[in-house]
């Protein structure tokens, strides 16, 4: 909702927005497209768009080095050539569904950019990250 201008990265409701969905839709360092049963069972791969909005929706509010960690091991699941699938195992990390994923790669982008503006800005510390 914040890039879309719905709403205001600095509007407590989407930061407790924010905060809650990481809570609720992440799992062992990714996150859930949704979390209830549907034909397929329960997901068991993470939807790799959605890593990419939490980590914006993390910056955007403030919390800056986490998003960048993210981002961070969001890259390490990529393939020799850079290359994001649709989905990524939570176990194993191993790239799932279409492949390349052009969402993914948007996301990537968008994300990518936001640091990047960031950086020229004011820099940012990304030691300690864990991967």
């Amino acid at each position: 909702m914040e890039p879309y201008g719905f709403t205001d990265a600095n509007d407590i409701r989407y930061q407790n927005t924010v905060k809650a969905v990481k809570e609720n839709l992440m799992y062992n360092g990714l996150m859930f497209r949704y979390k209830s049963s549907d034909d397929f069972g329960i997901p068991k791969s993470s939807f790799t768009i959605c890593n990419f909005w939490l980590i914006h929706a993390l910056f955007v509010i403030g919390n800056k080095e986490e998003a960048r960690c993210l981002f961070e091991n969001m890259i390490s699941y990529s393939n020799h050539l850079g290359l994001l699938s649709e989905d990524i195992d939570f176990e194993s990390k191993e790239q799932l569904g279409n492949f390349p994923q052009a969402y993914s790669h948007l996301a990537l982008i968008d994300t990518a950019i936001l640091f990047s503006e960031e950086e020229k800005k004011y820099g940012l510390n990304i030691d300690n990250c864990k991967h």
